[in-house]
């Protein structure tokens, strides 16, 4: 049992780790800051007395705020230095008041000025602030000159703006005959860079052009008058490369042959046929003058381009589309313009939109500041057809004569004493007799006699009855008909195979039409005939007396031998040959298209054969 003595000493010694264990627990005091004593108040300063009043000085009126300055452009040359140009013949012309017409003193044409004078064209608005006054857009110093002419079937719009004091290039519209007009775009350049700098006088250009003009009228030959002009060029002994453009267009055969040395994209066709614009002259580069010696093939013209009714010849000057810089330098905007507006606008109508958006791209164009590289030549030709020159006359045609086989359905233009006989071969085959020219009398004798000879040979080889022209030979010899003005044909018609073959004498030999999605061709043509083998819905077309220029064997080399060319009637009805279902109903609108494009245009002769759809 513990002692007392033991007992409070742990009651102690207990006592004391307790306290010493809160001490070490409980927190540190936070000091409180004395508090600061109040400054005493400082005593108020005696109010001074209040200083005489002094006159108030007069305000300063403030200065009137200057005006906005409008975007700068780039200032236009002198307006006394840069004149008006005809635009046909380039000539310096006096306008006195903006919108009277004159009349050039050198070639005579009416001239008006289009649009408004340069000085006072709006602005286009608010320029970016990041342009400087060099990158503003170069203003024309003149506004265009505008003309307009009739050529024959051409309605010309003749557009020109001057650019410089001083011209370099010469381009001038030029009738040559009545029925012919030239058009040249010339300019001497340093050397064949990108950036091709003009590099000749006045007087040399003025040399120039006039050996031109002296050739196209002459010569009517573009090649030919490129190379007067840089005979010219060697003979003044001026440096520099030629770049020509020479173009003569035919108004009667409705088409245009072009020479291109340099100047890339000068001709644009809008053609209604391709439904689109198309560059199709070929550029042959500059001419040097070592191209006068040796071969001459660097005068060698383009391609002839037949023009068909409601198409539209643009051509532009180097100024326009850049001198050969590129297609951001004016061949654009030529394409996006007339994408916009052809078809259904005249001439004058298609010069003016060209211009006014080759200036509305050019404000947009890293080279805005710059001016064209020349001044700015504009010719738009439209085309219009024969029907459209004629009108919708009544014309009065012969009436036709119809046969028909399993396959082949036929129609003649027979005269009414004329002798037609068609008789059956083995095989689903059938020969076709025709002979006219004589006396009626000798019509009836000697056809008889001419068709069985005729018949006797394409029936003699069994397999091998298409020998029209043999046969035809030997009716021509057993009908005596050598010396007399007769005219026959022989006609074999195959509905197994779906051939034709013929002998023609005094008449035309035949062309081919093809039906909808074929192309190529499948006549065969010889001397006095030939083979073909038509498609489904295609024809076979015997001109008969149709004055053609020469053989033709289909609708493209009919463009070339026919009065008037793609623009004539006859072509257009050949064109769309199957708007008509039978042989009789087309060979009825060939004829009075025949007689709209040559009102006496002979029609003996003609005959249509079509094949007919066979199931």
């Amino acid at each position: 049992m513990l002692d007392p003595a033991s007992i409070a000493l742990g009651f102690l010694l207990g006592l004391g780790a307790a306290s010493a264990a809160w001490l070490a627990w409980r927190p540190n005091p936070v000091p409180v800051p004395a508090p600061v004593p109040e400054p005493e108040p400082k005593p108020e300063p005696e109010p001074k007395p209040n200083p005489e009043p002094q006159p108030e000085p007069e305000p300063k009126p403030e200065p009137e705020p200057e005006p906005a300055s409008p975007p700068t452009r780039k200032p236009p040359p002198e307006l006394s230095l840069v004149a008006y140009q005809c635009p046909q013949c380039g000539a310096a012309v006096a306008i006195p008041d903006r919108g009277a017409s004159v009349h050039c003193s050198y070639c005579d044409v009416a001239i008006r000025v289009e649009g408004q004078p340069a000085t006072s064209s709006p602005s286009p608005g608010p320029t970016s602030s990041r342009r400087s006054k060099e990158d503003s857009p170069f203003l024309p110093p003149r506004e265009a000159t505008l003309t307009e002419r009739e050529f024959g079937r051409f309605q010309v719009a003749i557009l020109r703006q001057a650019i410089h004091s001083a011209p370099r290039e010469a381009m001038r519209w030029l009738p040559l005959d009545e029925r012919r007009a030239g058009l040249f775009l010339l300019r001497v350049v340093e050397e064949e860079t990108r950036d091709r700098r003009p590099a000749c006088e006045e007087s040399v250009l003025a040399g120039l052009a006039a050996a031109t003009e002296q050739s196209l009228r002459e010569r009517a030959d573009p090649g030919l008058a490129a190379k007067a002009a840089l005979k010219a060029l060697e003979s003044s002994g001026a440096a520099g490369l030629l770049e020509a453009f020479v173009a003569v267009f035919d108004a009667e055969k409705s088409r245009v042959v072009t020479f291109n040395a340099g100047c890339k994209s000068s001709l644009v066709l809008c053609s209604i046929e391709e439904a689109r614009q198309i560059d199709v002259t070929r550029d042959g580069g500059l001419l040097k003058r070592l191209d006068l010696r040796g071969k001459q093939d660097a005068f060698a013209n383009g391609r002839t381009l037949e023009l068909a009714a409601d198409d539209a010849v643009v051509v532009t000057s180097a100024g326009f589309v850049g001198g050969g810089r590129g297609w951001a330098y004016g061949q654009r905007s030529a394409y996006q313009t007339l994408r916009k507006v052809w078809p259904g606008k005249s001439p004058a109508e298609l010069v003016i939109a060209l211009k006014d958006g080759f200036w509305a791209d050019r404000e947009r164009a890293s080279h805005r500041a710059e001016p064209p590289t020349g001044d700015l030549l504009v010719v738009a030709v439209n085309v219009r057809s024969n029907l459209e020159l004629t009108g919708d006359l009544a014309v009065e045609v012969p009436e036709t004569k119809s046969l028909e086989t399993k396959r082949f359905d036929v129609a003649l233009v027979a005269h009414k004493d004329a002798f037609v006989d068609l008789r059956a071969l083995p095989e689903s085959k059938h020969v076709l007799v025709w002979l006219e020219g004589l006396s009626p009398e000798e019509n009836a004798k000697r056809g008889a006699v001419f068709a069985d000879a005729a018949f006797e040979v394409m029936n003699r080889v069994a397999g091998n009855h298409d020998r029209a022209m043999d046969g035809g030979r030997q009716g021509v010899a057993n009908a005596d008909l050598g010396e007399t003005p007769a005219r026959a044909l022989v006609l074999y018609l195959d509905d197994v195979h779906g051939k034709l073959a013929f002998f023609l004498r005094g008449w035309g030999v035949g062309f081919g039409l093809m039906p909808r999605g074929e192309r190529g061709g499948n006549l065969q043509q010889f001397g006095e005939g030939g083979h073909a083998w038509p498609k489904p819905g295609g024809r076979l077309v015997l001109p008969g007396e149709l004055p053609f220029d020469r053989t033709i064997k289909n609708l493209k080399d009919l463009a070339g031998a026919w009065s008037g060319g793609k623009a004539s009637a006859l072509y257009a009805t050949c064109l769309d040959h199957e708007a008509d279902a039978s042989s009789a109903a087309f060979l009825g609108s060939l004829m009075r298209a025949a007689r709209t494009d040559a009102a006496e245009a002979p029609l003996g002769g003609l005959a249509a054969i079509t094949c007919k759809q066979v199931d």
